[in-house]
């Protein structure tokens, strides 16, 4: 099965200017050119391959009367992606055909159902990035030439460079393409209040906490924060199809080069540079280290004197505002806090180390009795639900638990691409020995999924015993 893979990729703004008094031809399309992966790629081809675009996507606007941003093209046995961000800020990617196991890139036949799934894909890495290094205009315009292309510093470079290689780790994890959507962990009314209860609690001991999400064994329990800012950190922290943790293979290099933070009054500590300034902070955590109870993203001791201190600043698009992330995980619990950006954090560092005091005295007790058990009976069914109201996902064990084929697989991802834009429908298909029946209903869909070795009849009759008896369980179970 072909599969596509990074083969470059790079940032261009059509309206940036050259510095030159009277710059030639390439010096007006170089200074259009804000950064390129691999680094090394020689200057003709970057100008060539940045022509490519501009030029594929002038005569789409001209000849096609089309307002899309999003430009799908082969040439040369390779696809040029692209899209355009905040107006003016167009990311492309180049990608080549890769045939080995489909984990990044899977094909779909349908030339719209991959449209679909590379305008995701370029989304996803555009959300990502500003999530964690703001807008594209903020990093990379200068305040003072807004209209000059300032070359880039070399933090910046190596921010770029890290977040690059580290995205291509993420999508390692992707085995459905890019969908961020959320699990939700099924509660009793109890359980629920004393959730709200503690959070409201841990905010009265620190009210510097501005907004709080937590998620218990990779669902959520409580979320404070816009679906689709919440969805993309809690993809990049959850495998959203299983909600099994990712966040145990982050502790790597070069989080290891964070400074140490000395604990003394006479030292002088830069809190713009908590972290290494040439990483990103995507994908950097604590190592726990066996821990139960313990800062993923936060402060940690190194002896009685020093400790490391990581506490990045993240946008939230959808408020337009930036907070301080802090993560603390505590038995398989994972408590969010947004703390205010103005929040000095080394005058504030014991305030921060007593958040574990407060999560272990708030939570301890809750932990055992948040789950409630489903009485769905819809386990041995194939089936795929989504609900666009508030992006959760539930898929069946049998998917789950990878108890079928990458044909199948394929099967499943065709068709959560199909149908987008139908009206509230009912249908049923045939695709490669199995039929495919779609419930789609105020802005949910099931996606089920038979051998079709059933006569029409058993069909019906597995069908209505889903919608009459187990259609609300799908979601609980």
């Amino acid at each position: 099965m072909d599969v596509l893979e990074i083969k470059e990729f790079f940032i261009f703004n059509t309206k940036l200017k050259s510095p030159l008094e009277k710059p030639s031809d390439d010096d007006v399309q170089d200074a259009k050119l804000l950064y390129y992966y691999p680094e090394n790629t020689e200057i003709l081809v970057k100008r060539s391959n940045m022509g490519i675009i501009e030029g594929t996507t002038a005569f789409m606007k001209e000849f096609e009367k089309s307002n899309s941003n999003f430009l799908l093209a082969e040439l040369n046995k390779v696809f040029f992606v692209a899209n355009n961000y905040e107006e003016d800020f167009t990311i492309c990617f180049i990608l080549r055909k890769k045939n080995i196991n489909p984990t990044i890139f899977n094909r779909c036949e349908s030339i719209e159902s991959k449209k679909k799934w590379l305008k995701l894909f370029l989304d996803n890495f555009y959300n990502i990035f500003i999530l964690f290094h703001n807008k594209l205009k903020n990093f990379f315009i200068s305040k003072e030439n807004p209209e000059i292309n300032t070359p880039l510093s070399e933090d910046k470079h190596g921010i770029l460079n890290d977040f690059i290689l580290n995205y291509m780790k993420y999508l390692e994890t992707m085995r459905f393409p890019l969908i961020d959507n959320l699990q939700y962990l099924p509660m009793s009314t109890n359980s629920q209040a004393s959730i709200i209860l503690s959070i409201q609690r841990l905010l009265e001991k620190i009210p510097d906490i501005k907004l709080c999400t937590i998620t218990y064994m990779g669902k959520i329990i409580y979320n404070q924060l816009p679906f689709n800012d919440i969805s993309i950190l809690y993809n990049i922290f959850y495998n959203s199809y299983l909600g099994t943790a990712k966040f145990f293979e982050f502790a790597k290099p070069p989080f290891e080069t964070l400074p140490n933070i000395a604990l003394k009054q006479e030292i002088k500590i830069d809190e713009e540079k908590l972290f290494s300034p040439n990483a990103s902070p995507f994908r950097k955590v604590f190592n726990l280290i066996g821990s139960k109870s313990d800062f993923l993203i936060g402060i940690k001791d190194v002896n009685i004197n020093s400790s490391k201190v990581f506490i990045p600043n993240i946008y939230i698009k959808e408020l337009d505002c930036e907070v301080r992330l802090l993560v603390y995980y505590f038995y398989d619990m994972l408590i969010f806090l947004f703390i205010d950006k103005k929040f000095n954090v080394i005058r504030n560092i014991e305030k921060i180390k007593k958040i574990s005091h407060w999560v272990d005295k708030f939570f301890r007790d809750i932990i055992n009795g948040l789950y409630k058990s489903p009485k769905s009976n819809v386990e041995s069914h194939i089936f795929c639900y989504t609900n666009k109201a508030n992006r959760s996902i539930r898929l069946s064990n049998i998917i789950k638990k990878n108890q079928i084929d990458e044909k199948l697989f394929e099967i499943i991802r065709r068709a959560m691409f199909n149908n987008e834009d139908n009206n509230d429908m009912n249908s049923l298909t045939k695709f490669k020995g199995y039929y495919v029946y779609y419930i789609k209903s105020i802005g949910r869909k099931v996606i089920m999924i038979f051998k079709d070795n059933l006569t029409m009849t058993q069909l019906t009759t597995e069908i209505n015993k889903v919608n009459r008896d187990n259609f609300f369980y799908i979601f609980l179970s």
